[in-house]
């Protein structure tokens, strides 16, 4: 039995992973850790099966809706469903401002995988990752949601309305993210390719839901079929 050794992405430690006999008369490809199994048990899957039905929040609720959605339906009639893979937890905050904000963008390779195959058994959809604003992209170099598709085709249908620097989404309270107007627009060549399409909009995080609602109702606007969203962490 040999050992490997490869460092973790997330903390730096050494990863040990025996290559068994059995492995190697399998003739599999080897694929080395990235990840020791300390950290990635920091993290905190969703179970689907208590969550809030609309949002995707974690936890049990009565009429199986949080707090947060009841009062969205209150405004809104709009039909929009969101599911998200992860808690945004102490470690998935570290994990993201390490990705998105330090731009380490390497870091991508930790969940692109596993966030691409709940995307991938998504059938008859048309993804459509919210974008990031072109001061943003000239500052961090990539869009973080992007990042995280691996293998997975995308209409890039959506851009935003911002044409001077504001103040970053991540830095704004909720009572402003709540107020937030219009941030984005459907590019020209793709406004008659949503019509009818079963739209999937794709973003990190989901924090009040200002954001991929609003562009969840301005796709709607395009006649398409049907609009939900799936984040990387709630």
């Amino acid at each position: 039995m040999n050992i490997t050794k490869h460092n973790c992405l997330l903390c730096g430690n050494n990863i040990k992973r025996p290559v068994t006999l059995s492995f190697i008369l399998s003739f599999r490809p080897y694929v080395p850790p990235i990840v020791c199994n300390q950290c990635l048990n920091q993290f905190i899957k969703i179970n689907p099966k208590q969550i809030c039905k609309k949002c995707g929040r974690s936890g049990t609720f009565d009429h199986y809706e949080c707090h947060d959605c009841i009062k969205w339906s209150k405004h809104s009639k709009m039909s929009f469903k969101n599911r998200s893979l992860y808690q945004y937890n102490q470690a998935m905050s570290d994990f993201m401002h390490q990705y998105k904000f330090a731009g380490n963008y390497h870091l991508r390779n930790v969940f692109k995988n596993e966030f691409s195959l709940q995307l991938v058994q998504m059938k008859e959809v048309v993804v459509v990752p919210i974008p990031i604003t072109p001061d943003t992209m000239k500052t961090r170099g990539f869009n973080q949601v992007i990042g995280l598709l691996s293998g997975i085709e995308y209409m890039d249908a959506l851009a935003t309305n911002d044409r001077k620097k504001e103040t970053p989404q991540s830095h704004l309270n909720r009572h402003e993210r709540l107020k937030m107007q219009q941030p984005f627009y459907v590019k020209e060549q793709f406004k008659s390719k949503i019509k009818n399409k079963k739209i999937i909009l794709v973003d990190d995080i989901y924090t009040t839901g200002t954001t991929i609602r609003l562009a969840a109702s301005l796709i709607y606007k395009y006649k398409a079929q049907s609009v939900n969203g799936f984040t990387f962490a709630r």
